[in-house]
């Protein structure tokens, strides 16, 4: 680094020195990882964590905090005693009355990435967000980047940025992954890149309304300037009419384009070339928009159309996103855990034409599953599960072939049990895994290995 970009890390940790913070919401990712990167910098902390500490406690070795800086169980205003400056973790909500009481006061209340911010501003940023399909836009922007920049993928895609501080620094390119949890209140922040994949009805467990959520992931270009660029998808009711201060560049498997997409020639079509997208591993229509947001980025920034095109060819779909299970014997069966919405459910159903018989079930965020009944003629049945696993089953009820089983196991034996030849068998659950599961990975990767345990008994 340039002498006058170490002068200002060090001006920037020697103001911080100056301040206590308070860290709201610890756990493995930012919370810990703030505290971390505080130490590393002898900037002073206390923890505030609504779990009793038995919870969190070896998350704490090796820390520097004092216990009685640690804050467990009810939070309430008295613990802003002394304290400068607030560390959030996107997790917990703003609307909790620690975090009010700290705006109230004058306390400034940062999330992790906006607080570096003015660290990494000269960097080439990318910001993704979106209902679904951002980490594997990210993910796939980071492969083709990295074929010509020193790239870095961060955020929301487990990876909190205050891990990768010094990749950070050292990186030409930040690729952003940003949930609306982490763009609720931004004070600096504005990329050079910004992606919206899609919005639809998400997380209304957490936001009063859907327009508060709209409002949230719009927020990303909330600072946008006249050099940044919006990479706008015209195909989402919710984002085709929006607009920036800075250039747009438009993506559209329906519309013309920039960058489009030709069915009855299956090519995507970007400005300097295409490719077929059936040649591609990525599987499911909705990633053609995914592929379309990586080229345009791509392209603007200058990476040779080969590299996107190879890239984009062999990229490997992510776990748990319409992710193709090995060892099926010979039965053709998909993990699309990460499908909590009923909106990705649809976009894996629209991406066979096979006959499916489909998995759904778990804790649902909302309950109106009617749009999947148009998909009822794709279905040879369907196999519900767990907590709100009839309310999906009570939608379909034109569908002859239905059964809920209240264990994820028995629910995946019985449709193992239904597959014959030319079927698909697709766990695509509309609901979080939180009745049964820790995370919507640990929902596949039981997933897996029950198949994988099926397959094994049939040979």
């Amino acid at each position: 680094m340039s002498e006058s970009i170490i002068a200002k890390e060090r001006k920037f940790w020697q103001d911080l020195q100056k301040k206590t913070f308070l860290i709201i919401g610890f756990t493995d990712r930012t919370g810990l990882a703030a505290a971390r990167l505080f130490d590393r910098f002898q900037v002073r902390y206390r923890i505030s964590e609504l779990r009793p500490l038995s919870s969190f406690e070896n998350l704490l070795q090796g820390l520097s905090v004092n216990y009685n800086d640690i804050y467990h169980g009810p939070q309430g205003p008295e613990q802003l005693q002394d304290v400068d400056a607030v560390l959030l973790s996107p997790g917990v909500p703003r609307s909790i009355a620690l975090v009010k009481a700290a705006v109230s006061r004058g306390i400034p209340v940062y999330n992790d990435y906006d607080l570096l911010f003015t660290l990494y501003k000269e960097k080439k940023i990318i910001a993704v967000t979106g209902t679904d399909g951002k980490t594997t836009t990210a993910s796939l922007l980071g492969d083709i980047l990295s074929t010509t920049y020193k790239t870095v993928i961060c955020g929301n895609n487990g990876i909190p940025v205050m891990s990768v501080y010094d990749r950070l620094l050292h990186s030409a390119v930040i690729i952003l992954e940003m949930s609306s949890y982490m763009l609720e209140e931004i004070k600096f922040f504005h990329a050079d890149y910004n992606i919206i994949t899609n919005i639809d009805r998400d997380h209304l467990d957490r936001y009063d309304s859907f327009a508060a959520y709209k409002k949230a992931k719009f927020n990303l270009l909330r600072y946008c300037s006249a050099a940044d660029v919006f990479i706008r998808n015209l195909d989402c009711s919710y984002i085709y009419n929006s607009s920036c201060p800075g250039r747009i560049i438009d993506v559209s498997r329906k519309k013309e384009a920039a960058y489009t997409y030709d069915m009855k020639t299956d090519q995507i079509r970007c400005q300097k070339g295409s490719f077929s997208f059936g040649q591609a591993l990525l599987k499911g229509l909705h990633n053609i928009e995914n592929i379309m947001f990586c080229a345009a980025v791509a392209e603007d920034m200058g990476v040779p159309f080969t590299e996107i095109k190879n890239s984009v060819l062999n990229f490997s779909p992510l776990p748990d996103r319409l992710e193709k299970v090995t060892a099926a014997a010979g039965k053709e069966v998909y993990n699309d855990s990460k499908a909590t919405t009923v909106q990705a459910v649809a976009r894996a159903l629209s991406s066979f034409t096979k006959p499916i018989i489909l998995i759904a079930g778990g804790r649902c965020k909302e309950f109106n599953f009617a749009p999947l009944v148009r998909y009822a003629d794709k279905l040879k049945a369907l196999v519900t599960y767990g907590e709100h696993g009839r309310r999906i089953m009570d939608f379909f009820s034109d569908l002859e072939k239905k059964y809920y089983y209240s264990s994820f196991t028995a629910a995946v034996k019985y449709a193992w049990s239904l597959i014959e030849e030319d079927d698909i068998l697709l766990l695509s659950p509309a609901a979080t895994s939180w009745d049964q599961f820790s995370s919507y990975h640990a929902r596949g990767e039981s997933f897996k290995k029950i198949i994988q345990q099926l397959a094994i008994h049939d040979e």
